[in-house]
């Protein structure tokens, strides 16, 4: 099994870096069957949800529904031949979709194949069960690699290895290089794309042309951009009806079951990724996240708003006098539920539902205000994330909690803002198209050569020559105060990496030397 872990042209041990993407892509997603399966899933949710879109607008006649009077079967309101009557575009998108699908499923055969490899290797070589990922920590996996291949190894520079790509990313976004207003999955999926991978070659190794041919990359980066940009543009129509559909059937049930969901928070994805340390890895990056969310909940609970309060505790006393007066009825005589109608044609069981949906809403409102000490709360965040010593002091005032909570927003509303953002994609990703220059320019600047693994992100070397001026790597737009941010968060990155290799920064200082290429 040597041929997983070495490069025979290369005796170095990290030189094969899509080996150790993929042994750790096996290792977050447990094990090669879930892989399998996820990528089946995902093939068959897809192509149901744009089959389910061409039934509800081509085969349903709503105008007979609407009208509904009498008891009647579905069938006589369904036209399942109707299915494909699409004009020329429409067609022509399905078509290229189905193409889509065809690529999706030599990728699942490459999957099936490259991954059988890598369980062969965990179970063979490591002598590690699929059933035992999920409890067995990273660290465990490389202490066993070493242990039964003989080889040093050390965890920096594998974890470097793997984040690599996402270091570049977090490093453009730290440094306003990038500046999206608002970040979803299909925006971040097209930035990493169209400028990340514009240097990183098939081997997940950063192309030496950003020193040697800067403008190649450059052009290839805009070309990227702008190839994506009008595509998005063509496919629109079909992004938008796509998301839309996938979020209302994603979320729908979920907040019909749980009105409490309404009223739920998290942060953004554009505030999470400026969260993440370099060299952490995604799972890491993933469960530090749900703590901090958590966190983060409990320390918003505890304002209280007593003028708010009292008028919601007025509203759901309203609303609830009505709710048991209907039920009441009901009970006496079940014919009221569906016969009588209140408003607007809408019968007594439809008020139900709904007044009993906005009361558990309030009612949760009320029932979230916590009763913890917000200074104590805060300090436990300090331990997930960087905390300025004077926010944790004053972290009981409003300003200081409206300044940490500024990201911190409604589920619902981020939801809404990633179908109304994706609709202005095409032109952020134009407009970036023009930074290409500065952007690989900054790329340049930050890059260094690594004996051990090649070239990386600069911030995320932990073994940075103090005799550098450190400044001289931020972005421009960076003010004074940022830039001390910026430092704190390369040393917190330290810590948090200390804390989970202890000892293992202490062995690369003499195994590598960083030498300066721009």
């Amino acid at each position: 099994m040597i041929k997983f872990y070495a490069n025979r042209n290369n005796h170095s041990i990290y030189s094969n870096r899509v080996f150790f993407n993929r042994i750790y892509f096996y290792y977050v997603n447990k094990g090669y069957y879930r892989i399998i399966i996820n990528s089946i899933v995902n093939l068959l949710v897809s192509n149901f949800l744009v089959f389910f879109i061409l039934f509800l607008f081509n085969c349903i006649d709503y105008r007979g529904l609407l009208e509904l009077t009498i008891e009647t079967s579905i069938s006589n309101y369904i036209d399942s031949g109707n299915i494909l009557n699409l004009n020329i575009f429409f067609m022509s998108l399905l078509i290229l979709f189905f193409l889509l699908d065809i690529i999706k499923i030599i990728s699942l055969l490459d999957d099936i194949y490259v991954f059988s490899n890598i369980k062969k290797f965990y179970n063979n070589n490591l002598k590690i069960r699929d059933s035992e990922l999920e409890y067995l920590e990273w660290k465990e996996i490389l202490n066993i690699y070493v242990d039964s291949t003989n080889m040093e190894l050390n965890p920096y520079y594998i974890d470097s290895i793997i984040t690599a790509k996402d270091n570049y990313f977090i490093a453009l976004l730290d440094n306003k290089i990038l500046r999206p207003f608002h970040l979803n999955s299909i925006f971040e999926w097209n930035l990493m794309y169209c400028i990340i991978y514009s240097f990183v070659d098939n081997s997940e190794k950063i192309s030496d042309l950003v020193f040697k041919n800067p403008q190649k990359i450059e052009d290839s980066m805009k070309h990227r951009l702008r190839t994506i940009s009008i595509l998005s543009v063509i496919f629109m129509p079909l992004i938008m009806v796509i998301i839309t559909f996938y979020n209302l059937f994603n979320y729908g049930e979920q907040f019909y079951n749980k009105p409490n969901l309404f009223i739920s928070k998290n942060f953004t994805r554009l505030a999470k990724l400026k969260f993440r340390n370099y060299n952490e890895l995604s799972h890491m990056f993933e469960e530090r996240m749900d703590e901090l969310t958590e966190l983060t909940r409990r320390y918003n609970d505890t304002f209280k708003n007593k003028i708010l309060e009292a008028g919601l505790k007025l509203v759901i006393f309203v609303f609830s006098s009505i709710f048991m007066t209907l039920i009441i009825l009901t009970i006496l005589n079940d014919h009221i539920l569906t016969n009588l109608n209140i408003l607007g044609g809408k019968n007594v069981l439809w008020f139900i539902g709904v007044f009993g949906s906005i009361i558990a809403i309030l009612r949760t409102i009320i029932n979230t205000k916590s009763k913890e000490n917000p200074i104590n709360i805060m300090e436990k965040i300090a331990d997930v994330t960087i905390v300025d010593k004077k926010v944790i002091q004053n972290s009981n005032m409003s300003v200081i909690k409206n300044k940490f909570l500024e990201n911190y927003r409604f589920k619902i509303l981020q939801i809404f803002y990633d179908i109304l953002w994706t609709m202005i994609m095409p032109i952020q990703l134009w407009s970036i198209s023009y930074d290409s220059r500065y952007i690989i320019n900054f790329i340049k600047k930050i890059s260094s050569n690594n004996t051990k693994i090649g070239i990386s992100c600069v911030f995320s070397d932990f073994c940075f020559d103090n005799n550098r001026d450190e400044e001289t790597y931020f972005g421009s737009l960076l003010d004074a105060n940022e830039q001390e941010d910026f430092i704190k968060k390369k040393n917190h990155s330290i810590e948090m990496f200390e804390k989970m290799y202890p000892n293992c920064l202490e062995n690369i200082v003499t195994e590598s030397t960083q030498i300066n290429v721009i």
